[in-house]
């Protein structure tokens, strides 16, 4: 998945709560990261919160960024 947004950093980390799992993220750009997750089978259904984190300590959320379904 992409998430689109501004100032990240190389490194920045992903966390989309719990039981969705961040294989891996790849910096494109200060605007967007590639973000490889899985979903566990028992994760709660409904919208998730998505952090980023960059390097430097620096974060934002987006509120109900994210919706796990069926």
């Amino acid at each position: 998945m992409t998430i689109s947004g501004a100032n990240f950093q190389n490194g920045a980390t992903v966390a989309f709560g719990e039981r969705v799992i961040v294989q891996e993220v790849t910096f494109v750009n200060g605007s967007e990261l590639k973000v490889g997750i899985r979903i566990h089978n028992l994760a709660e259904l409904g919208a998730r919160d998505v952090t980023v984190t960059n390097p430097d300590g620096q974060s934002g959320t987006l509120t109900g960024g994210f919706t796990v379904e069926n």
